[in-house]
C-alpha cells in the first residue's frame, strides 16, 4: 500500500460515519434550508441545530489537528437537514 491509509467509521442505519477522502485535511459539512448568506447573518445561538453543532464541531476539531489546519470551515449546501458530514484526508 502507497501513503497513509485512512479508516473509515461507516453510516450504520443513517446514522454517523466518518468518511475517508482523496483530499488533504478534514472536512465537515452541513446541509441547511437557508443559504450560507443568510446564515451568516444569525448568532451562533439561533443557528439550525444541525448547522450549530458543525460550526461548533469544526472549531473544536480545529484547535486539536496536528499539524494545524488554519483555514478549516463549516461547508454548507442548501438542502434538506439530515446528518452533519465528516470528510477526512490525508494530511496537508
Amino acid at each position: 500500500m502507497v501513503g497513509i491509509p485512512t479508516y473509515g467509521i461507516i453510516e450504520i442505519n443513517g446514522i454517523g460515519g466518518v468518511n475517508p477522502g482523496f483530499g488533504t485535511g478534514v472536512t465537515i459539512s452541513v446541509d441547511a434550508t437557508e443559504s450560507l448568506q443568510s446564515l451568516r447573518a444569525l448568532p451562533l445561538e439561533t443557528l439550525p441545530p444541525l448547522v450549530k453543532a458543525a460550526v461548533s464541531l469544526t472549531i473544536v476539531v480545529s484547535s486539536h489537528l496536528v499539524p494545524p489546519q488554519l483555514d478549516m470551515k463549516t461547508d454548507v449546501e442548501v438542502g434538506a437537514p439530515k446528518a452533519v458530514r465528516i470528510t477526512v484526508g490525508k494530511k496537508p
